[in-house]
């Protein structure tokens, strides 16, 4: 079984990989407070605006007559952050691992079987630690198996 899972576990990291981007959209803002309108050109290549930005207007709380303040605002991709990717991967990984261990194990004789909820317990601190991403990125495959022989059952050997 732990050969298989490790195939499974790795093309469902395979799969994340690509699922994840690399970037994320972000808003910016910036105030028109002081900007005259006949300095709004000057102002857009000053500050270097995209030409795709829009206008936005806030007003203060309660208030519905008088707009208080003018902006202009757009979006802009950026490059995520090494851990924030990771985290983002580790949900990805986590979600989609189901179907991956599921159809390796199927495949190849193994049958779903039902699983008590006392013996799920043993499991509790580990899988809510990282999930079974956290366990496969640390090399956990032992407890990897422990976990999912409670979920599948080998036809051939009744293990």
């Amino acid at each position: 079984m732990q050969h298989l899972l490790e195939k499974a576990l790795t093309e469902t990291l395979a799969e994340a990989d690509k699922v994840v981007p690399f970037e994320k959209t972000i808003f910016k803002k910036v105030s028109l407070e002081g900007v005259r309108p006949t300095n709004l050109a000057k102002f857009l290549v000053d500050k270097a605006i995209p030409h795709d930005a829009k206008f936005g207007a806030s007003r203060d709380e309660g208030q519905f007559e008088d707009i208080e303040h003018m902006f202009l605002f757009w979006k802009e991709s950026v490059l995520k952050g090494e851990l924030e990717r990771e985290e983002e991967l580790g949900k990805v990984f986590n979600n989609i691992a189901w179907t991956f261990v599921y159809n390796k194990l199927t495949r190849q004789g193994y049958k779903r079987v039902g699983v008590r909820s006392s013996d799920m317990r043993t499991f509790d601190s580990v899988i809510s630690a990282g999930g079974v991403y956290g366990l496969f990125k640390a090399g956990h495959y032992a407890t990897l198996v422990e976990y999912y022989s409670l979920f599948f059952k080998d036809t051939n050997t009744g293990n």
